[in-house]
């Protein structure tokens, strides 16, 4: 398999609701979502979530929470499966620092 996409989705962000997506083409793929929590952190939620479409328009629903962990630690969300949009939304604001999301996707 080789990589289809390495990016950044959202950057030292921490404000609640803000969310970056991309739009995978329905392709059937297995990615990982990285979600970096800064040094400092004491809280925060982000969500990993899927559309038809990557428009701030659509109806989004869930497929993981990733609930704050430990400041400077990563955590890790593994699908497989047929996407079209996929995004990271922080849905409960990040304290004491900021979180950057990371998506690879393989197919």
């Amino acid at each position: 398999m080789a990589v289809l996409l390495d990016v950044t989705l959202l950057s030292g962000q921490s404000a609640d609701e803000s969310f970056e997506a991309v739009d995978l083409g329905g392709e059937s793929v297995d990615a990982t979502v990285f979600v970096e929590w800064s040094s400092g952190t004491t809280a925060g939620v982000v969500e990993v979530e899927e559309a038809y479409g990557s428009g701030e328009s659509k109806t989004w629903a869930g497929i993981q929470t990733v609930s704050w962990s430990a400041a400077g630690d990563v955590d890790t969300v593994h699908l497989s499966g047929c996407f079209r949009g996929l995004r990271t939304r922080i849905s409960t604001a990040i304290s004491d620092g900021t979180v950057t999301t990371r998506l690879v996707v393989n197919g």
